[in-house]
């Protein structure tokens, strides 16, 4: 908010004194004159003793004041509410402003010069004004622009008006008063920060739009020499970024930044031109400009926040090595900087995806993971009170089971969960428990482990969810180590938890897990019983799941893929079990939108050729290739 605030009030108006009695009356004249000079000097305590003791005076006996204002008693009166008024403003002594409401509460009602009720008028929304009462000020304000539409006050009126309802977060309300200055006032001193306002409004709004067009309104054209243009221009690039109009903002931050190279929104326009680079993965641009951010400011922490983002953008870079410097130069340059926390824990960040990505060819980049846990431990011990413990913690864990070293990995998923059992890597860290029990070959303890923290939660509203992903965590384990018999019982306790929406995404992985488990072992020991085993926990997948049954309200994104898998598998077991109508009919729930339309008409056609049915399996084949809706590949 702009500080022009509304203090022109009064201090020369009615000074004119044109003649004065004699006798008594120039001890009144005196007293006013002195306190007139004294409120000139802003000596204001000593001017309102100079009222009292005039209008003390005034009351005694054959006193006339009627030559120095018909209504000498409201004048004074008005001229020591406005003094009490601006000791406030320079004191901050609140109750001034008090005693000033009180003084016109008591005269306004008996003012009958014109002149008078105007200035009581915006005296006292003045006063509401600056005690924070902007209801009961706004009406004050308005009653002078109805009553008084000549008043020299009426643009202080509009803009005070505009203040208020800003403040009172009244935007539509504060905008007609703005636009009443604009328009109606060509040379008021806040007709560029009422158009500024306008634009503020539809800013905090997030009507970037409006407000795009409202701050490019700010021109020098119209606002010559107005200091609120270089903000304006600044603010008209911001919108066009809010509005992803990328292309245009680029353009309008880099004019801004060549028209007014000394504002102090340069840092802010690198900076953001820095987002947009970043937004559009030119890491190069986004990293040079952060760099001319750094250096168009002096502020420290602004500096290390945005060292911090270039760290980041070489995350995004995949240029790890040069992200763990980025987030360095933070804790070397910036040691006193509230990001010196995130860039420990960004450097290990940096040698993990780092020692990641060298891994993925199949060598452990050990180095880098012992870069990585050595960062790591520093935020342990330098940051201990910080946000990023848990994290840093974790990712220990993750390195050491990275680098093959499970019982390290699993000491500091342990630890993760023995000291921030209610963090949010709590679940993350068991899992990764289980899984380093697992490669350890403790298979005892990792449905022990697995099964306590289920048993714990299964009735626990707040973590029953948790507890539902464990479950299938453990068959996961299972299902991996070829332990299948074991998995199907592990994904089947699943489908033990409440008939919630909640649980329908892992309840229908449950089943189809369940089903492709006993597959598996049908194929491993050329069982028919568990062939037999693996058609009912698919068939009621599809009977739960399918679209004619399942509402859609709580529709989730795995449902489709898993549908339309239970039904291939379940074709596939009747195949295994030759029983080739059920094949088919399986098939034939496959969908004609669906990807997997052309491979279940072929699936059919050849349950036909396995059936030594040649000539349905040719009629099939035939209506493949003539149907192009399948696509080339299929026919």
């Amino acid at each position: 908010m702009s500080d022009k605030l509304l203090v022109g009030v009064g201090v020369a108006a009615l000074l004119g004194v044109l003649f004065w009695p004699s006798g008594s009356s120039q001890r009144v004249r005196t007293a006013f004159e002195e306190a007139e000079q004294y409120l000139a000097s802003q000596r204001y305590q000593e001017a309102i003793e100079q009222y009292e003791i005039a209008l003390e005076e005034s009351v005694k006996p054959f006193v006339k004041t009627e030559v120095i204002d018909p209504d000498f008693r409201t004048l004074a009166y008005y001229k020591i509410a406005f003094a009490n008024a601006q000791i406030a403003d320079q004191t901050d002594d609140v109750t001034k402003y008090d005693i000033a409401v009180t003084t016109i509460e008591d005269i306004y009602r008996d003012a009958h010069v014109p002149k008078h009720r105007e200035l009581i008028t915006f005296l006292w929304g003045y006063v509401l004004f600056k005690q924070k009462k902007y209801d009961e000020a706004d009406p004050k304000f308005r009653e002078l622009i109805d009553n008084f539409p000549n008043s020299l006050y009426l643009e202080n009126a509009w803009y005070s008006i505009g203040q208020l309802n800003f403040e009172l977060v009244e935007y539509d309300r504060a905008r007609v008063a703005y636009a009443a200055i604009v328009d109606g006032f060509p040379n008021s001193e806040f007709r560029d920060d009422s158009q500024h306002l306008i634009a503020q409004t539809f800013l905090l709004e997030q009507n970037y739009e409006q407000a795009f067009r409202e701050f490019d309104n700010l021109t020098p054209e119209a606002f010559q020499g107005s200091p609120l243009i270089p903000e304006a221009d600044y603010k008209a690039a911001y919108c066009l970024l809010q509005l992803s109009r990328l292309e245009e903002a680029i353009d309008r931050y880099n004019r801004f930044v060549a028209d007014h190279p000394n504002s102090g929104f340069v840092t802010a326009a690198y900076f953001d031109l820095g987002t947009i680079y970043t937004r559009q993965k030119d890491y190069d641009n986004a990293i040079q400009n952060y760099q001319l951010a750094i250096e168009n400011t002096d502020n420290m922490a602004l500096r290390a926040e945005i060292q911090y983002e270039i760290g980041d953008n070489y995350i995004e870079a995949a240029d790890f090595p040069s992200a763990a410097d980025a987030y360095r130069t933070v804790v070397e340059l910036y040691p006193e900087s509230g990001y010196v926390a995130a860039a420990r824990y960004g450097i290990g960040e940096a040698y993990l995806k780092y020692a990641n990505a060298n891994s993925a060819s199949g060598t452990i980049d050990v180095e880098s993971y012992d870069s990585a846990i050595a960062a790591y431990l520093v935020v342990l011990n330098e940051e201990a009170d910080s946000e990023y413990v848990a994290h840093a913690t974790f990712q220990i864990a993750e390195a050491y089971y990275q680098m093959q070293s499970y019982e390290n990995a699993l000491e500091w998923y342990r630890n993760l969960m023995d000291r921030h059992p209610d963090d949010p890597l709590a679940p993350y860290a068991l899992y990764g428990e289980l899984w380093s029990l697992s490669e350890l070959q403790r298979y005892d303890e990792v449905l022990e482990r697995g099964r306590s923290f289920v048993d714990a939660h299964i009735d626990d509203e707040d973590f029953d969810l948790q507890a539902s992903e464990i479950q299938m965590k453990l068959g996961d384990i299972m299902f991996e180590q070829e332990r299948f018999q074991v998995a199907a019982q592990e994904y089947g306790r699943v489908l033990d938890f409440e008939d919630l929406p909640k649980f329908y995404a892992v309840k229908l992985r449950s089943l189809y897990q369940v089903g492709v488990s006993y597959f598996r072992i049908g194929e491993r020991d050329d069982d028919q019983s568990s062939f037999e085993k693996a058609v009912a926990p698919l068939a009621q997948a599809i009977a739960d799941y399918s679209d004619d049954v399942y509402d859609l309200n709580y529709e989730f994104p795995e449902r489709l893929p898993l549908l339309e898998n239970s039904i291939l598998n379940k074709a596939n077991v009747h195949e295994k079990l030759s029983q080739w109508g059920d094949a088919r009919a399986a098939y034939a729930l496959i969908p004609p939108m669906s990807e997997n339309f052309g491979r279940a008409a072929v699936l059919t056609a050849e349950t036909f050729e396995k059936e030594k049915d040649v000539d349905a399996a040719i009629n099939h084949y035939a209506a493949i290739a003539d149907n192009d809706a399948l696509g080339e590949t299929w026919q």
